[in-house]
């Protein structure tokens, strides 16, 4: 009696502790940019255990680059001997192109919580809440490009990284393929704060996705 008792709990304990995974790219985009323009790559990678129907604990790691925007400012003059660029012509002077390349990107690692509607359902919502570590990355690329023969000088570069504090949220959808097999569509909102000696603030940026989970 004891044996089957027993057997019967650790059947529930199983059925309730259910392992997944899955992966999803899609694309990143800063929530300042106009109508999300400017952005690009994300790549998503996640496992978790369900404890119970609706209810999982897992973690996610990924990266996103939600900027990626270069600005020309034309009729621009650079002295060669000072390095120095205006918009007034001088002597000795070389006409051009200002050309300036933004990049930024994050790479994390959080925890996550998710709710999800019951397995019964064809298509099955989810919403996932993470927070977590956050390596946030700036990078500036400078250069000054002349009209005459399209040489670039005056070129430089900036890059900042901040370890910092985030999190995100994911509204999802999952479809069957197969018995373990399931499609997965998602919007998700991802923030992280950023503080220096002098400013104190935050990035935040959407990510729309897609990608398979196994369950």
């Amino acid at each position: 009696m004891m044996l089957l008792l027993s057997a019967g709990v650790n059947s529930v304990v199983d059925a309730q502790r259910q392992f997944g995974g899955g992966v999803s790219v899609g694309y990143a985009a800063g929530l300042d940019a106009p109508v999300l323009a400017d952005g690009s790559l994300s790549v998503r990678g996640a496992i978790w255990m369900a404890r119970r129907e609706g209810l999982e604990f897992g973690l996610a790691v990924g990266r996103n680059q939600f900027e990626d925007r270069t600005t020309v400012t034309s009729n621009l003059y650079r002295n060669p001997s000072t390095g120095g660029i205006g918009t007034a012509p001088c002597t000795g002077c070389v006409a051009g192109d200002f050309e300036q390349r933004s990049r930024e990107d994050d790479g994390y690692v959080t925890p996550t919580i998710t709710l999800r509607a019951p397995s019964r359902l064809l298509v099955q919502p989810y919403a996932t809440l993470g927070v977590g570590l956050y390596l946030m990355r700036s990078r500036t690329d400078s250069r000054f490009l002349a009209t005459a023969d399209g040489s670039a000088s005056g070129s430089s570069n900036n890059v900042t990284r901040h370890r910092t504090g985030g999190g995100s949220l994911t509204l999802g959808l999952q479809m069957p393929v197969n018995s373990r097999l399931r499609l997965d569509l998602s919007s998700q909102l991802q923030g992280a704060a950023l503080v220096g000696n002098d400013y104190a603030g935050g990035r935040g940026y959407a990510v729309f996705a897609a990608g398979v989970a196994i369950r």
